[in-house]
């Protein structure tokens, strides 16, 4: 009788295997659809905030396990409570982990972020290495795609209220403690660039800007053992009344306070080129009277060469006159 059970039982996976398989699978998937996630809100907050030391808090309203492209968490009408940051509110983020950072017990996963800074986000982070002092050493790709830059003043204290619609793409390896300086390379691209009217101060006097739309704006360039590499960087074009390319190099410390995030910039040395069609607005007037010694002849208006130096900002740079940009 015993024998004839175990026969039967033995028959379904020999001549079934594949059906029970798929009603295994089946039933798993049933079970991962159907769960409610969204009761597992509390037990991610109170998790996060326990992992984080009570420095980041986060609540949302809906969640859901993602399978595809990489299993992961999906999340609406998220608010991210950070230390030192004001609230953070994205309409949807995922948060896909790394296998291989999970076994090896290292952070590494992949997220994005749509709404924050009025744009989409994608970030992702994976170690490469420790410090000297066995810091962790982290990878950071950050792709911001039609990202509000006025937004961040909520973040970062920005001299201009500066308004586009930008791409920004970091690509770095960096230690969270900053003991040792970033080591990576940034692009930065905006069509129509909004700056508003301010006061500049210069050795003769406080120097008015109006508000000026420029064609666009344009950086590329890398950070390395605390310097600042400009490759390139363009304000305007053609269509501009007032244009302006730059490229060099200034020492930037990148410093982890209390109070967040804090840069650090010292001695710089810079080209620039200044194209002007906007010798009759009366408020750049005395901007031209400054830069008149570097002015050169060209079909295309007054343009102005000068190679600019300082030991820091502040106090007024050493300039000379170039005789060519490239």
């Amino acid at each position: 009788m015993l024998q004839k059970f175990a026969q039967f039982f033995i028959n379904i996976f020999k001549f079934h295997k594949k059906k029970l398989l798929m009603i295994i699978l089946s039933a798993l998937i049933c079970f991962i659809w159907l769960f409610p996630y969204e009761d597992l809100s509390g037990l991610v907050t109170e998790t996060v905030a326990k992992q984080t030391n009570n420095q980041v808090f986060i609540s949302f309203d809906d969640l859901n396990l993602s399978l595809f492209p990489n299993i992961g968490l999906d999340m609406e009408n998220v608010k991210l409570d950070i230390q030192n940051l004001p609230t953070i509110e994205v309409k949807a983020m995922s948060f896909s982990p790394s296998v291989s950072s999970l076994i090896s017990k290292k952070i590494g996963f992949s997220s994005s972020f749509q709404g924050l800074l009025d744009g989409d986000i994608k970030l992702s982070i994976k170690p490469t290495g420790e410090t000297e002092n066995k810091t962790p050493i982290h990878n950071v790709r950050l792709e911001a795609e039609n990202i509000q830059l006025s937004e961040l003043k909520q973040f970062i204290k920005l001299p201009l209220n500066i308004k586009s619609r930008a791409n920004l793409d970091i690509n770095a390896d960096v230690d969270y403690k900053f003991d040792q300086q970033p080591d990576g390379e940034l692009s930065l691209v905006t069509q129509k660039l909004k700056l508003p009217a301010t006061v500049f101060p210069t050795a003769m006097g406080e120097m008015p800007f109006p508000e000026m739309t420029f064609d666009k704006f344009l950086l590329n360039g890398r950070i390395t053992a605390g310097e600042l590499i400009i490759e390139q960087l363009e304000l305007g074009s053609e269509k501009d009344p007032l244009s302006l390319r730059l490229k060099g190099s200034m020492a930037l410390k990148l410093l982890n306070t209390p109070q967040g995030l804090q840069p650090l910039p010292g001695s710089y040395k810079f080209k620039l080129e200044v194209n002007n069609k906007a010798s009759d607005i009366k408020e750049l007037q005395i901007l031209w009277t400054l830069l008149d010694r570097y002015k050169v002849s060209s079909n295309q208006g007054d343009q102005y060469l000068l190679r600019v130096e300082g030991a820091r900002f502040g106090v007024p740079p050493e300039m000379s006159k170039l005789n060519k940009y490239d």
